[in-house]
């Protein structure tokens, strides 16, 4: 009930002997026709009927594997995601049925495991709630680089297109587009995707098998830190903007594109604490020392390339200005998806 699933109990005992050890182990409460079936009971049932009785099935007696199989295809025809235990050669049918086998580490039969997706090397079944906490865990972090990823390429493919259209001219160089994603594939990958799990993970509800991977909310992120992003730059790349910060010198369309580019990674910095705050405090992600050394590299990174590589870069060197202006419109680029999104979910909700 912790972490919205139920068991069932399948077996080959008699009913009374199930129906005891299942109500020893508080998987069956007050016992009624619907919870309690035996393997021939559910056998002689149509595949309509088994589909409408599955569900509320706790306790499975005098199944065999075959009864066993019927269980998992009529749960799964009803939309559930299923999960199965197994250690014997009769449970492979089974275990590869299942959208998750399960196959014990210590007594199971090596056909067990290889049928299996997951094996509990302790043979313990309360393993399998860490199983969950850890498989719920990826699937967020990898929501969350996948969100990251698509918010660096619409955005560079957004901001190219428009400069290109608008300005004739082309807002960052190759080089510096190779460096974007040398950062988003190395620290944004070490910033989003590795992150140890959280408990409070266990208290939501679990993804449907078809529920897409990216929600509705991402998408919302997406969209607005790509308008964003697109028109601070496209202002930035305005004439007037040109002459006012870097006046009427030969280097002038340099020192822009090199800050239009500082400008993009620190979007990019603060974008990955918008991302993992989703589910999480400024105080939670604070206490990540893997996410804080992460974001600390990206910055000193990007110092070093600016500042001292900035001829490989075709780029120059900024004044403390324009980088503390660069800092700004990332910090900004944070704000301006954060606050929007509260406030739609709280007139929502």
């Amino acid at each position: 009930e912790y972490v919205d699933f139920q068991v069932c109990m399948v077996t080959d005992d008699d009913v009374l002997t199930a129906q005891a050890i299942a109500m020893d182990c508080g998987i069956l409460g007050a016992i009624s026709e619907n919870n309690v079936r035996t393997g021939a009971q559910f056998r002689e049932l149509s595949d309509e009927d088994r589909e409408q009785i599955a569900e509320k099935i706790l306790v499975y007696a005098q199944a065999s594997p075959s009864d066993n199989l019927l269980l998992v295809k009529a749960l799964k025809r009803k939309g559930q995601v299923v999960a199965a235990t197994g250690m014997g050669i009769h449970d492979t049918m089974t275990l590869r049925e299942a959208d998750v086998g399960l196959a014990m580490g210590i007594g199971g039969t090596a056909a067990a495991k290889e049928n299996s997706d997951i094996i509990i090397l302790d043979d313990n079944f309360v393993t399998i709630l860490k199983v969950i906490q850890w498989c719920r865990s990826l699937y967020t972090n990898i929501q969350r680089y996948v969100l990251f990823r698509l918010t660096v390429t619409v955005t560079t493919v957004a901001i190219c297109v428009v400069e290109v259209v608008v300005y004739n001219a082309f807002p960052l160089f190759a080089v510096q587009l190779l460096l974007l994603n040398l950062i988003v594939d190395i620290f944004g990958a070490l910033a989003l995707a590795y992150r140890p799990t959280a408990q409070h993970l266990m208290g939501k509800p679990p993804v449907g098998i078809r529920d897409h991977l990216i929600t509705t909310t991402m998408w919302y992120k997406l969209v607005i830190q790509v308008i964003y992003l697109v028109l601070i730059l496209a202002l930035i790349n305005s004439d007037t903007i040109l002459k006012l910060m870097h006046g009427n010198t030969g280097d002038a369309e340099k020192v822009k594109n090199t800050f239009i580019f500082n400008s993009l990674v620190f979007c990019l910095v603060f974008g990955e604490f918008e991302i993992r705050s989703g589910d999480q405090t400024l105080k939670e992600i604070l206490r990540d020392n893997m996410f804080l050394i992460t974001i600390g590299s990206t910055i000193l990174f990007q110092i070093i390339v600016t500042q001292f590589l900035g001829i490989f870069i075709s780029g120059v060197r900024l004044d403390l200005r324009k980088w503390v202006f660069a800092i700004l419109v990332g910090l900004v680029s944070q704000a301006a998806t954060h606050f929007p999104l509260q406030a739609f979910q709280y007139l929502r909700n």
